[in-house]
């Protein structure tokens, strides 16, 4: 457990460039994703494997999340179709039985399925979300995952330039006064 914290430590002060984070030009990472990194190493060395998983979501010691894929099993036999699926401990359970090409049957198959996508969708959409607030900055290549860093403060961008948005020099307004020259003084 305290390699892991050290480890910690050493990722969150090592100060890399932004084109070897694998951040798109334009892109500077700020203070409160660095906060966030911090935050969730230090989960991650307090849970382990378990971090992530209530959301469906798998993540890396590198903070890389992926989504778990949620899936049922539809065995037919005998003139019955059965429908398994797990139990929070990942145990294999029955749903439901019934038989082949009846009414409830087709019906349950369905709903069954159309679960399957929702969920599926949501751990996606969870994995995308986590990679935005603290993940890797590898998973800033992905413009959705980008698109959410930039709205929750993580990441700022340039994109008119394409450079790092550091302070830069902005041409004057229509309704800015002009810059006077200074007077020159006798000596």
């Amino acid at each position: 457990m305290a390699t892991k914290k050290m480890a910690a430590k050493k990722m969150v002060a090592k100060k890399v460039s932004p084109m070897k984070q694998g951040l798109p030009p334009g892109a500077e990472i700020t203070g409160k994703y660095n906060q966030r990194v911090t935050r969730d190493l230090q989960n991650f060395a307090n849970q382990g494997s378990n971090f992530g998983k209530e959301s469906g979501v798998s993540i890396n010691s590198n903070l890389q999340a992926t989504a778990n894929p949620f899936s049922r099993e539809y065995v037919t036999e005998s003139g019955y179709t059965n429908v398994y699926g797990k139990d929070e401990k990942g145990n294999r359970q029955r749903l439901f039985r019934g038989k082949e090409g009846k009414g409830e049957t087709i019906n349950f198959i369905t709903a069954s399925k159309k679960k399957e996508e929702e969920v599926n969708s949501r751990r996606a959409n969870n994995a995308s979300a986590y990679n935005a607030i603290s993940g890797s900055t590898s998973n800033l290549s992905n413009p959705t995952v980008l698109a959410k860093s930039v709205s929750l403060g993580n990441v700022k961008m340039n994109t008119r330039t394409g450079q790092s948005p550091t302070p830069q020099l902005r041409p004057m307004g229509k309704n800015s006064k002009k810059a006077t020259p200074a007077k020159m003084k006798k000596c």
